[in-house]
């Protein structure tokens, strides 16, 4: 199953849009194998470099793009799911979706998934951590859950304080009945490795207070939830599947 990327301008009208330029090459060295490791192997260096470099260039969009091709492949005939699960354990959507669902700030000016510009493409999952060490009032984590099937694309981890930059430890996961991008942020434990195939409500990881604007002890303990389309690496407001969204009480094993 191919994915086909629409011809984007720049919003200036200028220059291609970085992710249709990513997926123009994508068409190249797809392998057969479900997933092929290799490839995932490529799609999470190309991450590590875009976040380095905090900007979005084609030439490792075109790794992830060759990945979310290949994992589109996989699940060829994927369906989306109707109804989604809450992407935190046990925490009705009206409690912790911050700000009523007025979070989700995009700056036009966002041409990918890694932009040094003002903005919020994402919605944060507030959780109630009285002490301000990623667990609850009885001392157990919180856990972050697949909100559909899909496959692992990135899984970050040994985020450390002197590191500067967002999003701390975190979970890309690739969506193929969507065709979308599910990005679990600032987690404390990731329970999943890339490249793993989840089913929804499946246990990604625990809440945690990783990342340069997580860490410190004004930010409240949440989830920073984002969803991007998987041609263009662009965010998509995921409000109205997370406000229709199944809770599932799940604890940790």
């Amino acid at each position: 199953m191919a994915l086909a990327a629409p011809a984007l301008g720049s919003p200036d009208g200028g220059a291609e849009d970085a992710g249709a330029t990513a997926l123009a090459g994508a068409d190249a060295g797809v392998a057969s194998s479900c997933p092929d490791l290799t490839v995932i192997a490529a799609a999470v260096e190309g991450d590590a470099r875009l976040r380095a470099a905090n900007e979005c260039l084609p030439e490792e969009l075109a790794k992830l793009a060759v990945a979310v091709k290949m994992l589109a492949e996989c699940a060829s005939g994927a369906k989306p799911a109707k109804t989604w699960i809450f992407p935190v354990a046990g925490v009705p959507p009206s409690e912790a979706i911050g700000g009523g669902g007025s979070g989700f700030i995009k700056n036009r000016g966002i041409s990918c998934y890694v932009t040094p510009w003002a903005g919020h493409p994402a919605h944060d999952l507030f959780v109630d951590d009285p002490h301000y060490q990623c667990r609850d009032k009885s001392g157990k984590p919180f856990p972050a859950l697949a909100v559909e099937d899909g496959y692992v694309l990135v899984a970050h981890t040994g985020w450390k304080p002197a590191d500067k930059t967002r999003g701390g430890n975190y979970v890309m996961l690739y969506l193929p009945g969507r065709k979308q991008i599910a990005y679990y942020a600032h987690l404390d434990q990731v329970l999943v490795k890339a490249g793993d195939k989840v089913a929804a409500g499946q246990i990604v990881g625990t809440l945690g207070r990783t990342g340069a604007n997580a860490v410190p002890r004004r930010s409240q303990t949440h989830l920073h939830f984002g969803l991007w389309d998987a041609a263009t690496f662009r965010p998509v407001n995921s409000l109205p599947l997370l406000r229709a969204a199944r809770v599932l009480d799940v604890g940790m094993p």
